[in-house]
């Protein structure tokens, strides 16, 4: 929920903060990932409590995302492939 209190931040500050494009962070205010206030005729901008809200839902546990059965070899002896990290990421497989 926005208030007050909070800071709003351009699309253009929001995007570089997650590495992503305009149209993108635009995406997730018309999917109520963010929520986004309107300023002027044009103008949008994202509440600041919505953004760590965001990313707070959407951190990364490594557990789920790397596999633990595979343990990495010495770091004095160079890894090949096969012996990587196997990623196993949820978002991936939808």
């Amino acid at each position: 929920m926005t208030s007050i209190q909070d800071k709003y931040l351009t699309l253009h500050v929001v995007a570089d903060l997650l590495s992503c494009t305009e149209r993108h962070i635009y995406d997730l205010i018309a999917e109520g990932s963010l929520t986004a206030i309107k300023v002027g005729s044009r103008s949008v901008r994202v509440s600041e409590q919505s953004l760590k809200d965001f990313i707070e839902k959407r951190k990364v546990n490594p557990e789920d995302f790397f596999d633990p059965d595979i343990e990495p070899k010495s770091a004095a002896t160079p890894r090949s492939p096969s012996t990587w990290p196997v990623a196993r990421s949820k978002f991936l497989t939808k």
